[in-house]
């Protein structure tokens, strides 16, 4: 995945790794305020790394609303946010202090664009209980320097994290610090490259590189790539600068055109505008059809490609996104096993 012009810290909370063992009886409270995790605090964090931390770095225009930024995404419901994480703290596999979350909402808040080190308490808001060899759904279940293998079984089985030199059946179970490569047996777990070394010819997951400024370059033809100093992008461009087919223009903006090839950042395009020079920058709830912004498709329309939020297009017409126990196909989040929406056991 290549990084842009700012290094944004975009993780995904629900699979960080555990901070420390703690095994039945012999675990203290210590500052853990809430049983289960709130659903509120997931949304918000999620929401700061999606949309917040994008406009502080300038890849989003700061007066755009968060749903203009991530116009045509698919969210999640509030009810599905940390569902998993819930399951396993109901379930006494997990533990979670919501103090220490709030901090690490708090510290992504107050983090600078160029800061790529792992923050303390988001490594520290969950605290896995289930040891090497226990049952297990998430990485999360697992104590410390072990992740859930669900490869063959679900639930799965928590197992220690492959040193250098060792063979996983999944690229997660290699330790966080080494990188690992894709083999015919599964996944090698192996050291991180030094500048200017290989950094492998086939494909990387992991910890690549071993300094934090450096990125896998591979030739445009293809061959081992070798760890480079990152060089930064150029930021899109803010309202009001001129844009191009070539240079996109900030999210929550569109490229207005000015002459039949160059354009100007501004507002997106309301519904009966010309869109055919952007056609991916109609305001939320509509789309480009024929070089025009029109309404998105309810439930119960035709539709070709695109429907209203909440609905998708399947045998040209758009069918409701069910929640849990309701007929597929389904909302973000949840599973669809023999035409009925479920939340996931495994993933």
């Amino acid at each position: 995945m290549q990084r842009t012009a700012i290094v944004v810290g975009v993780l995904f909370v629900g699979c960080l790794e555990p901070s420390t063992e703690c095994r039945g009886a012999s675990c203290s409270t210590g500052s853990v305020e809430s049983a289960l995790p709130s659903g509120d605090l997931c949304a918000a964090l999620a929401e700061e790394l999606s949309c917040g931390q994008w406009k502080k770095c300038g890849l989003a225009d700061p007066d755009a609303g968060c749903q203009a930024v991530l116009r045509g995404s698919r969210n999640a419901p509030p009810s599905s946010c940390w569902h998993l994480e819930r399951e396993s703290v109901d379930a006494g596999r997990l533990r979670y202090d919501a103090k220490v979350a709030r901090d690490c909402l708090t510290a992504h808040e107050r983090r600078s664009c160029t800061d790529v080190a792992p923050i303390d308490a988001c490594l520290k808001m969950w605290t896995g209980l289930q040891p090497v060899g226990a049952s297990c759904t998430i990485d999360l279940d697992c104590v410390t320097g072990a992740w859930c293998d669900f490869t063959a079984t679900c639930p799965g089985v928590c197992r220690a994290l492959g040193q250098v030199g060792a063979i996983v059946s999944n690229y997660r179970g290699c330790h966080p610090s080494s990188s690992a490569v894709s083999t015919d047996g599964g996944w090698r777990c192996g050291p991180p490259a030094l500048t200017g070394e290989p950094c492998g010819d086939h494909f990387v997951l992991g910890k690549a590189c071993a300094a934090d400024e450096d990125v896998c370059v591979h030739p445009p033809d293809g061959g081992t790539g070798r760890c480079e100093r990152y060089v930064p992008r150029p930021l899109p461009a803010k309202s009001g600068e001129p844009c191009g087919r070539d240079r996109e223009c900030q999210l929550g903006l569109a490229c207005r055109p000015s002459t039949q090839t160059e354009g100007r950042c501004g507002a997106l395009f309301a519904p009966g505008e010309a869109c055919s020079f952007d056609p991916r920058a109609c305001v939320p709830g509509t789309f480009c059809n024929s070089g025009t912004c029109e309404a998105a498709p309810a439930v119960g329309s035709a539709c070709s490609s695109t429907c209203a939020r909440g609905a998708l297009c399947l045998g040209g017409t758009c069918r409701a996104e069910a929640g849990e126990g309701g007929a597929c196909p389904c909302m973000v989040g949840l599973e669809c096993a023999a035409g009925v929406c479920r939340a996931p056991t495994c993933r």
